[in-house]
């Protein structure tokens, strides 16, 4: 076997390969393709939710379904899950590294804590000084 024909088998062999992994790349850059358009649909139906919900708030205010503005408050709050959610997805999409997702979730979890125990402390204090009777109050 000559240097000609060598060099002939090693570029046969080498644009099979190339072949192969562009065949490869192909697939994976369509698979990429279809998870982000599937995922862009949850958003755009996260996001209708939302959008619904606020817009079912509005119309119950209008036709005075809420009894009290805490009514309004819990109605509201049950949307910013949602909303939070929503956040969180497309936040992870933009190639968070996973140590700094696990360190704003830490710190997501600590000011829900403090968030909840002012919440607490001002049911309880709310509670001491009215007269409504204690099935009433929702706490978070």
């Amino acid at each position: 076997m000559d240097t000609a024909e060598g060099w002939t088998i090693f570029t046969t062999v080498f644009g099979i390969i190339s072949v192969g992994i562009n065949i490869w790349q192909f697939s994976a850059a369509r698979k990429d393709a279809e998870h982000k358009k599937s995922q862009v649909k949850i958003w755009q139906q996260d996001a209708n939710g939302i959008s619904t919900g606020l817009r079912r708030i509005v119309v119950d205010v209008n036709n005075n379904m809420y009894s009290a503005v805490k009514d309004v408050a819990n109605a509201v709050w049950t949307l910013e899950a949602s909303a939070f959610s929503l956040y969180q997805s497309l936040y992870e999409e933009r190639l968070v590294t996973e140590e700094e997702y696990k360190a704003r979730q830490k710190e997501f979890e600590e000011n829900l804590k403090k968030q909840q125990g002012i919440n607490v402390a001002q049911d309880e204090k709310v509670k001491k000084n009215s007269w409504f009777p204690p099935s009433l109050f929702v706490t978070y």
